[in-house]
């Protein structure tokens, strides 16, 4: 019986080339995304942000809403020129401004925050107003 011979070849590659994968037809090359369009969708979200905040806010007070959301823009604009300069706030921004979970949960908290204003806040200006500024203390 005898030992089969085993023929090893050892390959050693050249560290100066780089092996660069090409997109296939069709997709995207992955990349580092511009200030320009991270700017431009913080001022997007931003807007539309402050627009629908304008839009809840207008049931109560329809003259500061209709200023908020005329100024919407404006505001979202330089927000959005400041965020693009420093990394902290773009990387902020970028994290906390996921609509699809402040929007809800704005819709969730008004009626509390109404509620509680028409209950507890109201009642007591009423009171002091009444007592000629005098509040009670409880």
């Amino acid at each position: 019986m005898s030992i089969p011979q085993l023929d090893f070849e050892i390959r050693e590659s050249d560290p100066t080339t780089k092996t660069v994968r090409e997109p296939k037809p069709g997709q995207k090359k992955r990349g580092r995304r511009s200030n320009a369009s991270i700017e431009s969708e913080i001022r997007d979200e931003l807007t539309a942000f402050m627009q629908l905040a304008a839009l809840f806010w207008s049931a109560r007070d329809d003259y500061c809403a209709t200023v908020l959301n005329e100024q919407a823009p404006l505001i979202a604009e330089d927000i959005a020129s400041l965020a693009a300069k420093s990394e902290w706030a773009r990387k902020y921004l970028t994290k906390t401004l996921d609509m699809g979970k402040l929007i809800p949960l704005m819709m969730h908290t008004l009626p509390v925050l109404q509620a509680v204003r028409e209950h507890h806040i109201a009642p007591r200006a009423e009171e002091e107003a009444e007592d000629g500024g005098q509040g009670s203390l409880v």
